[in-house]
């Protein structure tokens, strides 16, 4: 700060300013607004005369209209932190004990020409509210004016120079806003300024638009009526990436976003067209917005008022959010998964604080959580297995099986975009064991797995491809019935009923080209069951080659079962140290080779 007292300057730490400031605020709050300008008066009249420290008691004699002087005595704690008390002589204050025109003229010298006499004050609680006599408090309640303790949104410095426009000297900005500093003639002869943070300068250029020996770069600044809101601005930073930011927003028509748009005030501000959702606008509205980010916001944003560089200050709105809003991140990553999770949930998290600003990639998300499986490509067939390339559909837009099949496995993915549509991939997915062929370009299934693809299909009109396969797969997919088991007359077997019902069903199986599990209780003849399916086979297929995989324990049991009862089958041990290394002389003169786990 720079104080000008018969043209010489003194010159003071800036941070002491602050706090005299506050300080003077502080005590401005707790004064009648007719005894401050009053005192005020008394200080540009040169009024206080006789100020003296003793010590951390600070005195002075303020001259009035009365005849004798009243003396105002304030003593600061011994810590040098705060203020003990305050008082003056006069009979007002005597009587109401409320803070007087004279106090006002004292604080105000203290201010502009002691400052360092309360430097060290903290300003969170310099000083006490004036301790007001019951019959004071009675007349004020029959006059019927507000409580003084509310708020007073001028400020001291306000107050000072709305009061002494005239004497205004010149308005300037310091470091390109937003502080305005207003240098003014406080007393006859003396030179004092002022400097008003973002709320201040607002509310001063608001009462003066255009204040004497006001510099070209105050000029050209305005106070706009339209309010600031604030809000969360959700935008693409990728296919897959959503980015939550909290933001500043100003609206915009083309002919100010134009403007907006030529100034070159290196503050990072984004511009464009977004959908405006909140509470009163469920459906939206599009419109042309301009945001700071919250982050980027501190040096120019105060509590009431949002300055930007060459076009001035913009009233905050206050009503806009809610004080959740304020614990969100300052900005915050969706990827994949969490990012499709967002959309889901319409962004509610963010909404039910207040306003969100959607991109026009957002505009209007979808998550399809239905996708129907459209059509399946048969490559190729071979010893049983089908080479398939199904594809979903949603819309007009299509998806390969085999790429949702990766996106969840290799990635753990849930969600995929495709263009603007997100796409939950199926439970059928998720939850099937599928296998790919060894280029991972195809789906590679047997029967089982043709049977699932064609239920989830409905039909096997959407499997295309060559006629010879196709018709092979058709083949698959139609079941063998009433065909009769083989006779097991070459064999030394006996089934009962329930074991002639389960060789029928794995009869059954075998026809189709499918599998099964045969899980009898224990002692019920699952050995001679299976000896049974073995024998039906080679019946039909005298080539037949078998492979029986038992626990070790069992190995012999099995040996012995075969030669007793099904001698045709020819075994063969195939265990320890003894094994046969060529499969193909292995299996020269047996039908079945018996081996461990």
């Amino acid at each position: 700060m720079v104080i000008y007292k018969n043209q010489r300057p003194l010159r003071l730490k800036g941070a002491m300013e602050l706090l005299r400031t506050n300080l003077l605020d502080i005590f401005y709050e707790h004064v009648d607004e007719s005894d401050w300008l009053e005192g005020l008066d008394l200080y540009q009249a040169g009024k206080v005369d006789d100020l003296a420290d003793y010590s951390g008691l600070i005195t002075a004699k303020v001259l009035s209209n009365v005849r004798v002087p009243a003396e105002v005595r304030l003593k600061i704690h011994p810590s040098g932190k705060r203020i003990q008390w305050i008082e003056c002589t006069c009979a007002k204050y005597r009587t109401t004990g409320r803070y007087c025109e004279h106090m006002a003229a004292f604080m105000i010298n203290l201010d502009r020409e002691k400052p360092q006499l309360i430097g060290k004050l903290d300003t969170k609680m310099p000083i006490k509210p004036p301790n007001i006599t019951k019959r004071a408090k009675a007349k004020q309640a029959e006059k019927d004016q507000p409580d003084r303790s509310l708020e007073r949104l001028d400020g001291a410095a306000q107050t000072i120079l709305s009061h002494l426009k005239g004497n205004i000297h010149s308005v300037s900005l310091l470091a390109k806003g937003p502080q305005i500093r207003v240098r003014i003639a406080i007393k006859p002869g003396t030179l004092t300024h002022y400097n008003l943070d973002t709320d201040s300068a607002a509310k001063f250029l608001l009462a003066h638009p255009r204040p004497p020996g006001a510099h070209e770069e105050v000029k050209e600044l305005r106070v706009y009526t339209s309010q600031v809101m604030r809000g969360t601005r959700l935008y693409l930073d990728g296919p897959e990436v959503i980015v939550a930011e909290r933001v500043l927003a100003i609206r915009h028509n083309t002919k100010s976003r134009e403007k907006a748009e030529r100034l070159d005030t290196k503050i990072n501000t984004v511009i464009g067209e977004y959908r405006h959702f909140s509470n009163d606008l469920p459906k939206g509205r599009r419109g042309i917005y301009e945001f700071l980010p919250v982050k980027s916001s501190q040096k120019y944003a105060g509590k009431e008022y949002l300055f930007l560089p060459k076009r001035g200050y913009w009233p905050i709105a206050h009503d806009s959010v809610i004080a959740k809003w304020n614990d969100l991140p300052l900005k915050k990553t969706f990827k994949d998964d969490e990012a499709a999770k967002l959309i889901q949930s319409g962004f509610q998290d963010y909404l039910e604080c207040g306003p969100i600003f959607l991109d026009e990639a957002l505009e209007d998300p979808t998550i399809d959580q239905d996708l129907s499986l459209k059509e399946i490509k048969v490559i190729k067939q071979d010893e049983g297995w089908f080479y398939l390339d199904p594809s979903y559909a949603s819309g007009e837009a299509t998806v390969s099986m085999v790429e949702l099949i990766e996106q969840y496995r290799q990635n753990k993915r849930r969600y995929i975009k495709t263009g603007k549509l997100w796409l939950k991939i199926p439970d059928f997915i998720r939850d099937g064991d599928w296998g790919l062929d060894q280029s991972g370009k195809y789906l590679k299934v047997n029967t089982i797995g043709l049977m699932r693809l064609k239920a989830a299909l409905g039909d096997f009109d959407q499997f295309v491809g060559k006629k010879n396969i196709l018709k092979s797969i058709r083949q698959n997919l139609e079941f063998k019935e009433g065909e009769k088991t083989p006779t097991l007359d070459q064999t030394q077997l006996d089934l009962r009923d329930y074991q002639k019902a389960g060789l029928e069903w794995l009869w059954w199986l075998y026809r189709n080209g499918l599998h099964g599990l045969l899980a009898d209780e224990m002692g019920l003849g699952k050995t001679h069951q299976a000896m049974a399916v073995l024998s039906a086979i080679q019946t039909v297929k005298k080539d037949a080659k078998f492979i029986v995989i038992a626990p070790t324990t069992v190995i012999d049991h099995w040996i012995d079962k075969i030669e007793n009862f099904c001698p045709a089958l020819m075994p063969l041990r195939h265990h320890g140290t003894k094994r046969y290394q060529n499969p193909k002389s292995m299996l020269e003169g047996h039908h079945t080779i018996v081996t461990s786990y």
